[in-house]
């Protein structure tokens, strides 16, 4: 049973980094090709993101995401896992 709480764990800390690279290798240029339409030509144009100002914003409530995805991770692999421990 410990065995399958740790995959469980392991699969939820998975789903998290997953669902981050995700973000960032699909979200990331979405969201630039659609701020850059919409960016002033020529000099003196330059927009620039301060992630530290953005996440300050937000607080405690940036944390429900990955928390939310983890919980979905770690439920299905332990669903997963604890059906494959019944089966033998």
């Amino acid at each position: 049973m410990l065995m399958v709480i740790i995959s469980s764990i392991c699969a939820g800390i998975a789903a998290v980094f997953m669902a981050a690279g995700l973000c960032v290798f699909e979200g990331l240029p979405i969201a630039t090709y659609f701020v850059s339409r919409n960016a002033p030509s020529g000099q003196g144009g330059e927009v620039g993101w301060d992630v530290a100002s953005i996440t300050h914003s937000y607080g405690v409530k940036a944390i429900w995401p990955p928390l939310m995805i983890f919980a979905l991770g770690f439920f299905l692999g332990f669903r997963y896992f604890s059906k494959s421990l019944t089966r033998k």
